[in-house]
């Protein structure tokens, strides 16, 4: 069948065009989906919040965790524009959710939510893991050089028990083994 049509819009959000009304990153949202169900995440500086659908788009539910808004350091922003190159943007506050991921294996979901960045933990990729929309566990993966923002050369995806990280930027894949603890 050519003919494509659209089942249902989950998101839909209209930006005033004005320079500097909005960030570049405003268009990024972070989406995953399991077999049963789509995850979206609020574009926000101070909510953090998944909507999840059913397949037709209807809202089940929300998740919802407390957030405190943290500020992009200079070296931070650098980053971000570096890689969104030519689009500088002048966001003060990281989104408050930059990725999710769905291990369809265990039915876990995976939300990647900014924080405070330091020496210590600068290259750790965080996550904090959700059974059937209920709070487990925040991990953190020492993967190398993280971002507290969608960044798209970085591919990232969970099959069979393991974490794929494509980095496109360097022209590397890394594959890690993943394993949970009841």
């Amino acid at each position: 069948n050519k003919d494509l049509s659209s089942i249902a819009v989950l998101k839909q959000k209209r930006f005033d065009r004005k320079p500097g009304a909005f960030s570049v990153i405003d268009l990024m949202i972070p989406y995953s989906s399991s077999s049963k169900n789509i995850y979206h995440a609020k574009v926000s500086e101070t909510e953090y919040e998944i909507d999840v659908s059913n397949m037709k788009g209807d809202l089940i539910k929300k998740i919802r965790k407390r957030y405190r808004s943290v500020v992009f350091k200079k070296k931070e922003l650098k980053r971000l524009n570096h890689i969104i190159n030519k689009i500088e943007t002048k966001a003060k506050y990281k989104k408050a959710i930059n990725y999710l991921l769905y291990d369809n294996t265990n039915d876990y979901l995976w939300v990647s939510s900014s924080i405070e960045r330091n020496q210590e933990n600068e290259k750790l990729f965080f996550a904090d893991i959700y059974k059937d929309g209920i709070f487990i566990n925040k991990i953190s993966l020492d993967i190398g050089l993280f971002d507290d923002f969608y960044n798209p050369g970085i591919k990232m995806k969970i099959k069979k028990g393991k974490l794929y990280i494509l980095n496109e930027f360097s022209s590397s894949l890394k594959v890690y083994s993943i394993e949970y603890q009841n």
